[in-house]
């Protein structure tokens, strides 16, 4: 068995650091939030030690840490000089000139087919095919993609893609097993769907903004240090958690058809689209997200759902739930409602003057219930809209009044016609 030895007098490394776990996750995190740190104490209490334990714990991290030491530098003018000379230093190996990063690309082709790259920016970038053809150099604009194809024979294949300012990339579609662009730091925009990815590291990738790999076999995914993420686009992969509790800029999340247990938006405020259908939630908290104006959460396992502080919500699709209850009354601007597939017995859309599309059927509403809906419609009329209300499958679907609903304009369906 180890020994913790206790040290005084010299710096603890390795095992005989032990302790202050909280102080040094905090730390972390105002590093990566981009706060400078001081570290202020009396002497011998551990600065140099947590300060070392905390460059290790952030190199594991990816980062570059440098760990310049003026303990001996005694006379202030020395001091000055000393340091002068070790920030040099720094600064000449932070600036030498880098090597042009280059994206890897593994494309496992078993049809023959093309394969088709899109990408913007500035400057040159160059295309190694990986298939013993001559390389390709390209010209980059920063206001439209340059979309560039290759003929490929039956193979698995390393595509190479070297370029200084590679801004945009869209990879989608192209039978792609794997997919390196730790190295592109300048990537601001990557559609990499419809491909077999089963991983995706975008962890040097700090200025994306826009984030797609619908389609893939991801089962989990980093974005943590994607502060600058406004739109991610994960459907039908295999995801079955999803932190996104750093990106505070993010306005659009599509995650549907994963199979996540939970999900926390909480910290998401910016959001203005949320699709989380088919998945596996049992419950959903969007009380922060007071941006919010579309909400699809069908296909889950919501017993509850509260929107009552999203009042510029405008679509709300909530079917194929648990739902015993529903309330809209604070989303008076709310266009179309989709609450079919749950366990409703009432629905008052009295407040939701706006509504032109209300899909309730497969529900528990009986004749007066339905009767109630019917006399909650608004009468206001919409030019060029037809104001529509599905209500099969219903106990009271075949003796409700209709006509109290068609008196306030609206016509009365069983089903959409997406199911005809």
């Amino acid at each position: 068995m180890d020994t913790i030895r206790n040290i005084t007098g010299t710096v603890a490394e390795g095992k005989n650091f032990f302790g202050r776990t909280k102080e040094i996750e905090r730390a972390i995190e105002l590093l990566e939030d981009g706060n400078n740190l001081i570290l202020a104490a009396t002497r011998r209490v551990g600065k140099t030690s947590f300060a070392r334990k905390l460059k290790e714990e952030m190199t594991k991290k990816g980062w570059k840490c440098f760990y310049i030491d003026l303990q001996k530098a005694a006379l202030p003018e020395f001091i000055r000089i000393a340091f002068v000379f070790e920030l040099m230093i720094l600064l000449a190996a932070c600036s030498k000139e880098p090597d042009i990063p280059a994206m890897t690309l593994i494309l496992e082709n078993n049809w023959g087919t093309p394969a088709v790259i899109s990408l913007c920016g500035t400057g040159t970038v160059t295309i190694d095919w990986g298939d013993g053809s001559e390389s390709e150099k390209k010209e980059l604009s920063t206001s439209e993609f340059t979309s560039i194809s290759h003929a490929y024979k039956k193979g698995l294949y390393t595509i190479k893609i070297s370029g200084n300012h590679i801004t945009h990339l869209n990879c989608s579609n192209n039978l792609l097993t794997d997919l390196d662009v730790s190295k592109n730091t300048a990537l601001n925009y990557l559609d990499c769907s419809m491909n077999y990815l089963k991983n995706l590291n975008v962890s040097q990738n700090i200025e994306l903004s826009e984030l797609y790999f619908h389609h893939n076999q991801l089962t989990n995914l980093d974005v943590s240090k994607n502060r600058a993420l406004s739109s991610l686009a994960c459907t039908s992969n295999q995801l079955k958690s999803l932190d996104i509790s750093r990106n505070r800029i993010l306005t659009s999340l599509i995650c549907n058809y994963n199979q996540l247990t939970s999900l926390d938006v909480s910290a998401n405020t910016a959001l203005v689209t949320l699709n989380c259908t088919s998945n596996k939630l049992l419950r959903l908290d969007v009380s922060n997200n007071l941006a919010l104006k579309g909400l699809f959460c069908e296909v889950n396992l919501l017993t509850r759902l509260d929107v009552n502080k999203n009042i510029i919500l405008t679509a709300l699709f909530c079917g194929s739930n648990s739902l015993t209850g529903l309330d809209v009354s604070n989303n008076t601007s709310l266009i179309s409602l989709t609450c079919c597939n749950n366990y409703l017995t009432g629905l008052d859309v009295s407040k939701n003057i706006a509504l032109i599309e209300l899909t309730c059927y497969n529900n528990n509403l009986s004749i007066e219930a339905l009767n109630a809906l019917f006399g909650s419609l608004h009468s206001i009329t919409i030019m060029d809209v037809e104001k529509v209300v599905y209500i099969a499958n219903n106990p009271g679907t075949d003796e409700c009044d209709k006509n109290i609903a068609i008196a306030n304009g609206w016509k009365v369906d069983f089903y959409p016609p997406r199911w005809y």
